[in-house]
């Protein structure tokens, strides 16, 4: 069903990033991206150029996970979303994976301001005693 979806939405939103993962071995949902072209030229042309970075946790009855967002403020000041994703949990791995997504998405030469609150998996060191700090792994420089 939902590549069923990301195709058609490719389809009708030429330029959007839509990007499904799921386990090789189960096929059980892992994560998925969504930004629509649409939100990337509504973010370029009628916002501030600062992304705010937060997640909210799903608890239903058979479903739980996370949503990873970025939005960011218009000329009215009122939030506008540029991209989510949908993934089993929050960890340092799906944030990374979100940034890079988010990357391919936006390929504007303005410089962004990146806000969060350091959530458990931006925060997170993946490696406390490898010198990773700067590298491409580090969350902080993917954008």
């Amino acid at each position: 069903m939902l590549y069923w979806y990301s195709e058609r939405a490719l389809e009708s939103n030429p330029g959007s990033v839509l990007s499904l993962e799921v386990e090789s071995e189960t096929q059980r949902f892992k994560r998925y991206f969504i930004c629509f072209q649409a939100s990337v030229n509504g973010f370029e042309v009628g916002c501030r150029p600062m992304l705010f970075l937060d997640r909210t946790h799903i608890k239903q009855h058979r479903v739980q996970g996370v949503i990873l967002a970025t939005s960011a403020l218009n000329g009215n000041n009122e939030l506008f979303t540029v991209a989510y994703s949908i993934a089993d949990s929050e960890t340092y791995d799906n944030w990374v994976w979100f940034l890079q997504n988010l990357k391919r998405a936006l390929l504007s030469d303005i410089r962004i301001a990146f806000l969060s609150d350091r959530g458990k998996g931006l925060k997170e060191d993946p490696a406390p005693d490898d010198d990773q700090a700067g590298t491409a792994d580090d969350p902080a420089d993917l954008c």
